[in-house]
């Protein structure tokens, strides 16, 4: 039940602007969209840096603390950390906002960045309070201030676009959700808490966090940084095209995410069973292969979504959806196939993972998007993804050997492969329908056959 009320918080929080986005790009002109998206990806950016790694850093040393009062104050000094972080970011980004608003690719009006750097400030005292409510068990409150916030933001979206407000409403509707919800977290955990400051407990948060910092600045290279990449090389209105693609591929992500959060707290559980390594490795596989399945869904069915409810502008977007799910698809493997990198007692591994995919997707930018535009910027996030998964299993395998299903994981990724590029070449054909339907079939068998997979006779007596 717990579980699920965080769940349905976070869904609701990210189908809320997934639904919105039609209403925003037909209100939008393609270069308003692209520079709306400019600001975004600040935003992300912003928000990995004010937040310090401190939510992590809180969830890792509670786990250790011997009673209540110590779980309290170290969440009551935790919150003062981000306090902290909140009033500095907030002050030095109202200062610095015209220099950045004139650095950043496409242009942007001071009253924009001055927004946007308003926002990320107020996620640095978001981000403890909620870590808070989950740590304390609270999932209603959760599930009520996350869900909450993103429906206020939704109204009040609309009626700044109604009101002919542009990307300067947009921005204001995400400025006040965030206060609204930011003085409300804050004032459930002082009831609780109370607030605190040691120094010597900051250190120790900051040296556990910046690998979680650097990591957050390694993602942020491959789903945000290549619409910064395209704005500046090919102007905002192209890039919005590439930014409606991604948004689709982003559905990917969220149409699996109820397996990924039944799945992610139970694998190490399930490895300390009787023949927990083969349940282990099939679970993964079946994430993996659930994945591909969506992944060429998207593909298909994208072009479709795009023709009924964008206008004509971003039709072009459906000819990149195929590659940007299969980047989706690639992540989502990487992310189960990497179980043994996890059993350790640092994270190195995955730090050094995450920094090499980032390197080789800015290195792509740079060479792929001059000459291909968006569709340079897609095939350098395809191949980031790629080397990803095949250090993740190759070094996870090393530690933890796991008996995966290769050769149908392998099959499976040959008809992936096929079924993008057969939703490429089908683009408004009557035939579309037809090779979806026979191609998604085939997968879908594929899958299933993962599901059907004998397992070792010590595993088969343990379930």
């Amino acid at each position: 039940r717990q579980t699920a009320y965080y769940g349905l918080g976070l869904l609701l929080m990210k189908s809320v602007s997934l639904f919105m986005l039609p209403f925003i790009a037909n209100r939008l002109s393609p270069e308003d969209y692209g520079r709306l998206e400019v600001m975004l990806g600040l935003l992300a950016v912003g928000t990995v840096l004010v937040g310090l790694g401190l939510a992590d850093s809180l969830f890792r040393f509670a786990g250790d603390a011997s009673d209540d009062r110590r779980t309290h104050r170290l969440a009551a000094e935790t919150l003062g950390f981000a306090l902290g972080a909140c009033f500095l970011a907030l002050l030095l980004g109202q200062l610095a906002a015209p220099a950045i608003a004139s650095s950043l690719p496409g242009g942007a009006d001071v009253a924009e960045a001055r927004l946007v750097l308003a926002m990320l400030a107020l996620e640095g005292a978001i981000g403890i309070p909620l870590a808070w409510l989950r740590l304390s068990e609270r999932a209603g409150q959760f599930f009520v201030l996350t869900s909450g916030k993103a429906v206020i933001q939704a109204v009040l979206v609309v009626l700044a676009l109604e009101s002919g407000l542009g990307v300067v409403g947009v921005l204001f509707a995400g400025a006040v959700a965030a206060a609204m919800q930011a003085i409300l977290l804050v004032a459930l955990q002082l009831r609780s808490t109370g607030v605190r400051w040691t120094t010597g407990n900051l250190i120790r948060s900051m040296r556990y966090g910046w690998p979680i910092v650097v990591s957050g600045l390694a993602a942020f290279a491959t789903s945000g940084l290549d619409r910064w990449f395209l704005a500046d090389a090919t102007g905002t209105a192209a890039m919005a095209q590439y930014a409606i693609a991604a948004k689709f591929a982003l559905v990917v992500a969220l149409l699996l995410q109820p397996y990924g959060m039944w799945r992610f707290p139970r694998r190490f559980r399930v490895l300390r069973e009787e023949g927990g390594q083969a349940h282990a490795a099939r679970g993964a596989a079946i994430g993996a292969a659930l994945g591909a399945v969506v992944a060429v869904g998207i593909a298909f069915t994208a072009p479709l979504a795009l023709e009924l409810l964008f206008p004509p502008a971003y039709h072009p977007a459906s000819a990149l959806v195929p590659w940007l799910a299969g980047a989706m698809a690639l992540k989502n493997a990487a992310e189960l196939l990497n179980l043994g990198c996890y059993t350790g007692i640092t994270t190195h591994t995955q730090l050094f993972v995450n920094l090499t995919g980032a390197a080789i997707a800015v290195v792509g930018f740079l060479f792929l998007i001059p000459p291909w535009g968006a569709e340079g910027a897609a095939g350098a996030l395809v191949l980031a993804q790629a080397v990803r998964l095949v250090l993740f299993i190759w070094l996870s395998q090393r530690v933890l050997p796991l008996p995966y299903p290769s050769a149908q994981l392998g099959l499976l990724g040959v008809l992936t492969l096929l079924g993008l590029i057969a939703s490429t070449a089908a683009q408004g054909a009557a035939a579309a329908w037809l090779i979806a339907a026979t191609g998604w079939t085939l997968m879908g068998l594929a899958a299933w056959r993962l599901r059907l997979l004998p397992l070792p006779r010590s595993s088969a007596r343990a379930s």
